[in-house]
């Protein structure tokens, strides 16, 4: 349908503010992908341009703020914009301009994935930008996504129950720690960095006790925490009944357990199917498939059940070949 002007109406958008991957493995390539599945459109600000496959990074070049400010200006006056998901910003001129045009539109859904460094090593936002980000996106973001590697660059604590606790003391509104990557190593040179807070942790809050189900589905009894007082979030029984804490992938074989935490509410554990094998931009798939959600008008939760599906059946595509 045309509208009066002349212009050809369009569907509602997801706005991406991303890098590209030559490969086409991760970043807006990905995230294009997953916008287009959901049968929405994709509006795009890139961030930096890469080269890289599926095993490194061999260059990286960002934009110029102004430049990635500019383009997100004409994809909120080009269609109707009704989410955002952000990946990688590369410097902290990104990640101050990205924050800027935020602030002026304090109505829109932010997913807010941190792409700090790439799976082979390479830091992909400099230390700058990184304290930048926890003191601007972070608490901006309506949800955000990190692996257990990149919470523990974010907070500095290498424990991954600690390091929650301290990342809900930062102001954000909830996170889902994702536990695709918990066994990965942590890079203890970026925990011993000045970029992450020093701020002390929170009191531990309420506990979610999942029963397992379907892939994607959520934890369907709450709990507060016991009266002992355990550190940390505690996640489902495994098969021999004793309680596993999250997200640990080694101690729960064959299930893959993100889990989402919230200031004042019990955290809620979603499950899926681990698959062997490795697939490259996943967190992309995940983070733009949850702002799809959003966009649509589902709330957080249904948002996240949905995405953990989409991308369980990714996984489940590769394996067929």
């Amino acid at each position: 349908m045309d509208r009066q002007d002349g212009t050809l109406a369009v569907s509602a958008r997801v706005l991406i503010v991303a890098g590209s991957d030559s490969s086409g493995g991760a970043g807006i390539a990905r995230d294009v992908e997953t916008v287009t599945m959901f049968g929405l459109k994709a509006a795009v600000a890139i961030t930096a341009v890469t080269a890289q496959s599926n095993r490194r990074v061999t260059a990286v070049q960002a934009m110029e703020p102004a430049l990635v400010m500019a383009q997100i200006e004409a994809a909120l006056e080009g269609g109707e914009i009704r989410a955002v998901k952000i990946g990688m910003l590369a410097n902290a001129g990104i990640v101050a301009a990205v924050a800027d045009m935020l602030e002026r539109h304090p109505h829109l859904p932010v997913v807010l994935d941190p792409v700090l460094a790439s799976t082979s090593g390479r830091t992909l936002l400099e230390p700058e930008g990184v304290r930048l980000m926890i003191s601007r996106l972070l608490p901006r973001g309506d949800l955000v996504t990190p692996n257990v590697p990149e919470l523990a660059m974010l907070t500095g604590l290498k424990d991954t129950n600690a390091a929650m606790e301290r990342l809900l003391a930062l102001g954000i509104r909830a996170a889902l720690i994702k536990g695709g990557h918990a066994n990965d190593p942590v890079d203890e040179t970026a925990l011993r960095s000045e970029t992450a807070p020093q701020s002390p942790p929170s009191t531990p809050g309420e506990t979610c006790r999942a029963k397992r189900g379907d892939e994607g589905a959520a934890c369907s009894e709450r709990v507060a925490s016991p009266s002992s007082g355990p550190s940390g979030h505690l996640l489902p029984k495994g098969r021999s009944g004793s309680l596993q804490r999250a997200p640990r992938s080694a101690s729960n074989i064959g299930i893959c357990s993100d889990l989402l935490i919230r200031p004042d509410l019990p955290a809620l554990a979603f499950e899926s199917p681990r698959y062997p094998g490795t697939l490259r931009g996943t967190g992309c798939m995940l983070a733009s498939a949850i702002a799809c959600g959003l966009a649509a008008g589902r709330d957080l939760e249904a948002s996240i059940r949905v995405a953990k599906v989409y991308v369980t059946q990714a996984f489940r595509e590769v394996q067929r070949g």
